[in-house]
């Protein structure tokens, strides 16, 4: 179960979204471990909330925003939660996130320090795959042979 904060929250706690409301749920529904998402979800947690939605555990996430007087303002909801025993538990950040660069710009360039995905083709990377199949190509059939052999086609 994942809780997504509705656009009045976050604007009131100086938390700009990138996205609306609706479409924020949309991403978080089709995560693969998300089994249900509470749309309109408190900002801060109160008991009668934890019983009504049958909460064991409270995943709290020190230390994610870059204002730290946000990440107070923030960690205050949670405060009820923390003085539960075993009920918060708490994660790190992978550093890991999605900055709006790598949205319009998904493809960054290897001399870029952003980085790529693991195991998504970049346009250098898909280059380098063309250019060593151009030599196998070439190699196997030498420039004077690719008339005569109707597979190969001309790679310029």
């Amino acid at each position: 179960m994942v809780g997504v904060f509705a656009d009045d929250l976050c604007e009131r706690y100086n938390s700009p979204t990138p996205m609306r409301h609706v479409d924020r749920c949309e991403v978080v529904r089709h995560c693969r471990w998300v089994d249900e998402v509470v749309a309109d979800a408190p900002w801060a947690m109160e008991e009668k909330f934890l019983r009504a939605k049958q909460i064991d555990y409270v995943a709290i996430d020190e230390g994610s925003s870059i204002d730290p007087a946000c990440d107070r303002e923030r960690l205050k909801g949670y405060d009820l939660v923390k003085s539960l025993p075993g009920k918060a538990i708490p994660t790190r950040r992978t550093n890991i996130s999605t900055p709006m660069e790598r949205i319009v710009d998904p493809y960054p360039s290897p001399e870029s320090a952003r980085g790529t995905i693991k195991g998504v083709p970049t346009p250098s990377s898909l280059d380098k795959r063309l250019q060593a199949r151009q030599r196998r190509t070439q190699k196997r059939y030498p420039r004077n042979q690719c008339s005569k052999n109707p597979r190969s086609m001309s790679l310029e």
